[in-house]
Protein backbone atom coordinates (compact mmCIF):
# COMPACT_ATOMS: atom_id res chain seq x y z
CA UNK A 1 0.00 0.00 0.00
CA UNK A 2 1.52 3.56 -0.88
CA UNK A 3 0.14 6.20 1.21
CA UNK A 4 -0.13 10.13 2.09
CA UNK A 5 0.64 10.75 5.80
CA UNK A 6 -2.32 13.80 6.06
CA UNK A 7 -3.90 15.47 9.63
CA UNK A 8 -1.78 16.63 12.27
CA UNK A 9 0.93 13.85 11.81
CA UNK A 10 1.84 15.63 8.95
CA UNK A 11 1.84 18.74 10.84
CA UNK A 12 4.16 17.44 13.22
CA UNK A 13 6.52 15.59 10.31
CA UNK A 14 6.76 19.08 8.85
CA UNK A 15 7.63 20.33 12.28
CA UNK A 16 4.79 22.07 14.01
CA UNK A 17 4.55 21.64 18.09
CA UNK A 18 0.95 20.44 17.95
CA UNK A 19 -0.61 16.95 19.54
CA UNK A 20 -2.44 14.70 18.46
CA UNK A 21 -2.69 10.70 19.11
CA UNK A 22 -3.27 8.95 15.63
CA UNK A 23 -2.17 8.79 11.91
CA UNK A 24 -4.52 10.10 8.87
CA UNK A 25 -3.47 8.45 5.87
CA UNK A 26 -4.53 8.87 2.35
CA UNK A 27 -4.38 5.97 -0.53
CA UNK A 28 -2.89 6.91 -3.21
CA UNK A 29 -1.78 5.03 -6.69
CA UNK A 30 1.94 6.09 -7.15
CA UNK A 31 4.53 7.40 -4.96
CA UNK A 32 6.96 6.54 -1.66
CA UNK A 33 5.34 4.28 0.64
CA UNK A 34 4.81 6.82 2.94
CA UNK A 35 5.16 10.34 1.92
CA UNK A 36 4.03 13.64 3.83
CA UNK A 37 2.50 16.39 1.38
CA UNK A 38 3.44 19.41 0.45
CA UNK A 39 2.53 22.54 2.85
CA UNK A 40 -0.38 23.68 -0.11
CA UNK A 41 -1.59 20.15 -0.09
CA UNK A 42 -2.12 20.20 3.49
CA UNK A 43 -3.71 23.43 3.86
CA UNK A 44 -6.34 22.18 0.92
CA UNK A 45 -6.87 18.99 2.51
CA UNK A 46 -7.37 20.78 5.63
CA UNK A 47 -9.64 23.50 3.74
CA UNK A 48 -11.82 20.79 2.59
CA UNK A 49 -12.31 19.32 6.32
CA UNK A 50 -13.47 22.87 7.63
CA UNK A 51 -13.65 21.18 10.97
CA UNK A 52 -12.41 24.24 13.47
CA UNK A 53 -9.63 22.06 14.35
CA UNK A 54 -8.22 22.42 10.43
CA UNK A 55 -8.82 25.72 10.37
CA UNK A 56 -5.99 26.57 13.36
CA UNK A 57 -3.60 24.24 11.54
CA UNK A 58 -4.13 26.23 8.14
CA UNK A 59 -3.48 29.12 9.93
CA UNK A 60 0.24 27.22 11.65
CA UNK A 61 0.77 25.93 8.37
CA UNK A 62 0.90 29.71 6.76
CA UNK A 63 3.71 30.37 9.18
CA UNK A 64 5.60 27.33 7.89
CA UNK A 65 4.58 28.41 4.52
CA UNK A 66 6.02 31.79 4.84
CA UNK A 67 9.16 30.90 7.20
CA UNK A 68 9.98 28.42 3.71
CA UNK A 69 9.16 31.32 1.36
CA UNK A 70 12.38 32.50 -0.15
Amino acid sequence: MRALLIGRRALVALGIPVLTADYDFLEVATGASVAVPRIVDLIALKRLAGRPKDLEDIQLLRVLQAEEAP
